[in-house]
């Protein structure tokens, strides 16, 4: 049947497939209360494809202008966007600070 996807169809196309990736019982994320943040689980650091197969599904949804609900710090983003990230201060990342990034 032809007719206009106004993002309804889409949009829920990527929401579903992006609450999936981050169930925390899926095991690629954890999730920090205190910052209400996700950071990448430790645990599933070994399975590099799962994690390009994550970026993918996000770069079809920003190609598609579709935005998503992920919540990861800041420091990500800059990462992203070639922010140099580096500096003498260093900045708990992640539950209880496991995962230490420099701002």
């Amino acid at each position: 049947e032809e007719g206009i996807d106004e993002g309804g169809v889409q949009k829920e196309f990527f929401q579903l497939i992006v609450r999936q990736m981050f169930d925390l019982n899926y095991g690629m994320f954890i999730y920090d209360e205190e910052t209400r943040c996700f950071w990448f689980s430790s645990t599933a650091l070994e399975n590099a494809r799962e994690f390009n197969l994550i970026g993918k599904v996000f770069g079809l949804a920003i190609y598609n202008s579709v935005i998503l609900d992920a919540h990861f710090p800041m420091v990500v983003y800059k990462k992203l966007m070639g922010v140099k990230v580096c500096s003498k201060k260093p900045v708990c990342v992640g539950i209880s600070c496991r995962v230490p990034m420099y701002l």
